[in-house]
């Protein structure tokens, strides 16, 4: 159970630095936030889709707000393509870190699950 511990441990600390990066170097705020909002009600909807997707894959290797997300493609696309494409994006994500893992699975029958 320990190692488990220190492993989860270990990971949010090092998903909550990608945080505290950003807070210490000023690049991300109230101000900048609200300007993102507003610039992306102008785009393409097919530039706000490959994004939504793109970010949501990039919360594979980076820590993303991934509700955060999924709330602001129904927002900016309607809620059945917005789920659609967010769905999509969660699901790439999952289908590729099933596939990243696989090497490193744990082959042991002494783990008596049911």
């Amino acid at each position: 159970m320990k190692p488990l511990l220190i492993l989860g441990g270990s990971l949010a600390a090092l998903f909550a630095s990608t945080f505290l990066i950003l807070l210490l170097f000023g690049g991300f705020g109230a101000d900048e936030a609200r300007s993102l909002v507003e610039s992306v009600s102008e785009m393409n909807p097919l530039w706000v889709i490959a994004l939504v997707i793109a970010l949501l894959f990039a919360d594979l290797f980076v820590a993303m707000p991934t509700l955060t997300l999924c709330i602001l493609s129904g927002f900016y696309l309607g809620p059945w393509l917005g789920g659609v494409v967010a769905s999509f994006g969660m699901l790439l994500a999952g289908v590729c870190g099933y596939g990243l893992s696989r090497p490193f699975r744990i082959e042991d029958s002494s783990l008596d699950l049911p």
